[in-house]
């Protein structure tokens, strides 16, 4: 089976790509480019046989939260922000034990909390902090705390 892989910013336009398709069927059609939600994805996976998300799931990884429920149709709540990093959290301390830096990891997650409230407190905490060589998953734990409570760990008994 043969891929051709199309990246599509504004040219040419996509009506080109999904009109190639049909005399091509013997080609795997994939679409890249400009494609910033899982409804526009679904829109063209009725005319191409892949979609890839680059930059929106860059620039806001929680955009993959629901996608096990979007490809498999399962009904399950997907994660919170929370839980997710939660879930990071062992990585990063084996990572930082192998001799990794916790910018390695964070540097991917910034966008987890696009366009929520607290979301750019939580960016400025971990791109200050995560400089420091010897920074630790304490730093992770901030700014999460901070993006999902408004304040650091060590304020959070206080909180009731």
């Amino acid at each position: 089976m043969r891929v051709c892989r199309i990246f599509l910013r504004t040219t040419p336009p996509r009506e080109c790509v999904l009109r190639r398709q049909q005399p091509l069927q013997e080609l795997t059609i994939v679409i890249n480019g400009g494609i910033e939600t899982l409804d526009e994805a679904s829109g063209h996976l009725e005319h191409v046989d892949g979609v890839m998300l680059g930059r929106a799931a860059y620039q806001n990884p929680f955009i993959l939260a629901d996608v096990d429920s979007w490809i498999f149709g399962e009904n399950s709540t997907p994660p919170s922000r929370e839980e997710a990093l939660s879930k990071l959290i062992p990585y990063a301390e084996r990572h930082i034990q192998n001799g990794g830096r916790l910018s390695n990891i964070t540097k991917h997650i910034l966008g987890i909390y696009h366009g929520q409230p607290r979301g750019r407190a939580f960016r400025r905490l971990l791109s200050e902090r995560v400089t420091d060589p010897s920074a630790t998953v304490d730093v992770l734990r901030d700014a999460i705390a901070l993006a999902e409570h408004g304040l650091g760990r060590e304020d959070q008994s206080d909180a009731a």
